[in-house]
């Protein structure tokens, strides 16, 4: 997700919007779901909430 979102706007920085990961701002966007899964390599899931 992070790498399309730098293709589409390359300034786009998570910490611009006061948080150190992209999954952490997708978390609180209320409009994704966010799993992690594993310790290395850490897997993190993003999908859309179901209405």
């Amino acid at each position: 997700m992070g790498d399309h979102l730098v293709k589409q706007s390359p300034n786009f920085d998570a910490s611009n919007y006061g948080f150190a990961r992209l999954s952490d701002l997708a978390k609180v966007s209320g409009i994704l779901e966010v799993e992690r899964m594993g310790e290395h390599p850490k897997v993190v899931r993003v999908w859309l909430k179901k209405r």
